[in-house]
């Protein structure tokens, strides 16, 4: 059922998703092309605002700043397995796998945990923490006073 938190979440968590990523591309290598990561980002925000941000807005102020570090941890969690899996599909493709399934399949954790470590900055830890408890709030005062 639509709500004005779920709108609320859903729109603040597909902008976060998209801060997220950007501010990921400035700890990659100069000249690293990520193609639609921006983009991606910001749609597994948006659902991940609506469904899990926008569920559980309404258990009131003190949990608000936990539950959207909980979404915006998922929102990292959802990316990097989704473009880990893409990466691995394109690596398969060009042929620089064995030909082993387990060989793939180990490699997209291998790119996951990569991926995952170039994340542990101060900038980006600053911005998904700050950013996921901003928009906590924000979902809970949404839920209490639009309606």
């Amino acid at each position: 059922m639509p709500t004005a938190a779920r709108l609320v979440g859903a729109v603040f968590y597909a902008i976060l998703g998209y801060m997220l990523a950007e501010s990921y591309r400035l700890l990659l290598p100069p000249g690293t092309s990520i193609g639609m990561v921006s983009q991606g980002s910001a749609a597994i925000g948006l659902l991940c605002g609506w469904f899990i941000a926008g569920g559980l807005a309404g258990r009131g102020y003190a949990r608000s700043p936990g539950m959207g570090i909980r979404t915006a941890l998922t929102i990292v969690f959802w990316a990097l397995l989704l473009f880990s899996t893409y990466q691995m599909i394109i690596n398969s493709t060009r042929g620089r796998y064995d030909g082993s399934p387990m060989e793939a399949i180990t490699g997209a954790l291998a790119l996951f945990m990569e991926n995952g470590a170039l994340m542990l900055s101060q900038q980006f830890a600053i911005l998904l923490l700050g950013g996921g408890a901003l928009g906590g709030v924000l979902t809970e005062i949404a839920k209490r006073n639009l309606r």
